[in-house]
């Protein structure tokens, strides 16, 4: 079980399962499509995923999970950017889960 603070930061976390919630750790298949420069990083701010969450939940009806929100900030740089170069782009990204658990965190941001 992962908390929440009032701030909507991430707060204790209560393991029940080994390295369930090991959430500050990079996946081994992720490291090293980095390391071989196939895919790039970026990292965005809680101030600048909620504006992001917020738009894709009144757009798409979904409110998004705090991880998603991070992915869907950079499909939204990465749009803008294909938009001023003029150039077609097919843009994926995955939306790992819902974010209905960290309701507050967005109403407190609105």
């Amino acid at each position: 079980m992962i908390t929440e603070t009032d701030a909507g930061q991430w707060g204790s976390a209560l393991s029940l399962a080994g390295s369930v919630f090991d959430i500050d750790s990079a996946a081994p298949l992720v490291s090293q499509l980095l390391d071989a420069k196939l895919i790039e990083a970026v990292a965005y701010g809680q101030d600048e995923i909620f504006p992001a969450a917020v738009l894709f939940a009144r757009t798409e009806g979904i409110i998004p999970a705090p991880e998603s929100a991070h992915a869907i900030k950079a499909v939204m740089v990465e749009a803008e950017k294909a938009k001023q170069e003029g150039k077609e782009r097919v843009i994926l990204f995955n939306l790992s889960g819902h974010g209905h658990l960290r309701r507050l965190s967005v109403r407190e941001y609105e």
